[in-house]
């Protein structure tokens, strides 16, 4: 389980995510960042992403409907390959770090 989450709320208002899209992306931004050099996917599934966010969801098509409107959102590529699902942070996600 995650303990802490951190919402970038200025970016949450501005690309108008409710507070599950963005506790999940916090999340995926946050696992992306850590990923080593040169690896640009984090390899995670939905029944990881309920494991680490209990409060997020117990449910794993609920996982599977944030993850597609975070791709709708332009934020997440989103891939599945071998049973796992893929994610990529955008460019514009990218900007999750940090207000400009």
């Amino acid at each position: 389980m995650q303990f802490t989450i951190r919402i970038n709320q200025a970016r949450a208002l501005e690309w108008g995510l409710n507070v599950k899209q963005a506790v999940l992306f916090d999340y995926l931004w946050a696992q992306c960042a850590a990923l080593p050099e040169g690896e640009i996917y984090l390899s995670t599934s939905k029944t990881e992403i309920l494991e680490v966010l209990p409060l997020l969801t117990d449910k794993p098509d609920t996982a599977y409907r944030l993850l597609c409107q975070l791709q709708k959102l332009g934020l997440i590529h989103y891939a599945k390959r071998s049973g796992r699902d893929l994610i990529a942070i955008t460019d514009l996600g990218k900007a999750w770090g940090g207000v400009e």
